[in-house]
């Protein structure tokens, strides 16, 4: 019996056994050790947030807790996009944050995954939901318009309005 055990610790057992008729021992033996390692339970109620900081969108895993003798181990991932179709997901990477130069017009989700890790073994990855931000789109200067005349025909012309790369 293990009284106190922690999340994934291994732990080595071995059996003697021997035979005794009075004072005297008859036989005496040590069984082969066997180990096992305590199973890890994963993390619950992880949370993620995303926020624009100026021109990057940031995510920020938290939440989730561990048993004591385990640590969480935390990765972020995110995908972009400009239209009501999402992109495709980033690649994981460690860390509670994540950053990202954000384009003007593009949504930015943020996802992240956890698990508690234990000297031994660790539990299975478990995912949070999901959260976004949308950069906006900053206004394109006031377009100017000048009119010259020739005769019976007026001629109105406006400048060109620039846009932020990627919006129309």
């Amino acid at each position: 019996t293990v009284t106190g055990a922690t999340q994934g610790a291994m732990y080595g057992f071995r059996a003697t056994a021997r035979c005794v008729l009075g004072s005297d021992i008859a036989t005496s033996s040590v069984g082969p050790e066997v180990t096992r390692t305590m199973a890890v339970t994963a993390p619950s109620s992880l949370t993620i947030s995303a926020a624009m900081s100026g021109t990057n969108a940031d995510g920020t895993a938290a939440g989730g807790t561990c048993s004591a003798g385990t640590t969480i181990e935390r990765q972020i991932r995110y995908h972009s996009t400009s239209t009501a179709t999402d992109g495709t997901w980033s690649s994981w990477v460690s860390g509670t944050t994540r950053t990202i130069g954000a384009l003007q017009g593009h949504k930015y989700t943020f996802q992240q995954q956890a698990r508690c890790v234990g000297t031994s073994a660790s539990s299975a990855w478990t995912a949070s939901s999901t959260a976004a931000t949308v950069r906006a789109i900053n206004a394109p200067g006031a377009p100017s318009v000048s009119a010259s005349t020739n005769g019976d025909t007026t001629t109105f012309t406006r400048s060109n309005v620039v846009c932020p790369t990627g919006t129309t």
